[in-house]
């Protein structure tokens, strides 16, 4: 009897491997999917993009910053979704500072992209690393062949962004006003924190475009 519950056991767990090593061998990447597979298919972790378009080509398209996400994810293999994930982005978009976005979960991590459009559209690189199974699995790799090196998504951004208004020269509440006109808020205020206080220092200079709401520091005197 001990002999067959440990034929069994065997059996049930090269079903496993199998099945780790079919689907990994299946997946590949594709315009929202970047694919983490170990060497010879195994352990089939995965990046998913959300929220974008596929257009002709495979070109990335978004609508709304707000509806756009990437995620990690741990495979559906045995045991798999109990490890501890972590994962780093970097957004960049011509005229706009780069924006990091970082999170750590069990089983997957999803992050919302700080993406900055504009009524035309705005191209926006999203480079992306994640470390899967406890810190032993990190894509992209040597160890991951589908994604050795860096493979960003790139996505066309058509919708409203914080262009960063002139302040300096405007009494506080004046610069309230501009920053709410053009879809930003104000951040951190150093100095006199009165309506009639003026504006002598801004940060990021007039002009720069961020991702809708983004904050503007200032410093008045």
């Amino acid at each position: 009897m001990r002999r067959l519950h440990l034929l069994v056991g065997s059996l049930a767990l090269l079903v496993v491997i199998a099945g780790l090593a079919v689907t990994g061998s299946n997946a590949a990447n594709s315009p929202t999917y970047r694919d983490c597979s170990l060497v010879g298919g195994f352990d089939p972790d995965y990046i998913q993009l959300t929220g974008a378009s596929v257009g002709p080509g495979g070109a990335l398209r978004a609508q709304s910053q707000k509806t756009v996400k990437l995620a990690a994810w741990e495979s559906t293999g045995f045991m798999d979704r109990t490890h501890h994930v972590t994962f780093h982005m970097t957004v960049s978009a011509p005229g706009s500072p780069s924006r990091k976005v970082s999170g750590d979960g069990t089983g997957h991590v999803s992050l919302k992209l700080p993406l900055v459009g504009s009524p035309t559209g705005r191209t926006n690189t999203v480079d992306w690393a994640a470390v899967f199974d406890n810190g032993n699995h990190p894509c992209p790799g040597s160890d991951t062949p589908q994604n050795v090196t860096s493979n960003p998504f790139v996505i066309k951004v058509t919708g409203p962004a914080c262009v960063v208004p002139k302040l300096v020269g405007e009494t506080l509440k004046k610069a309230k006003k501009a920053l709410k006109k053009a879809d930003c808020k104000l951040g951190k205020v150093k100095g006199p924190k009165k309506s009639s206080s003026n504006v002598i220092k801004q940060k990021p200079k007039p002009g720069t475009r961020l991702a809708p709401g983004s904050k503007v520091k200032v410093t008045t005197q």
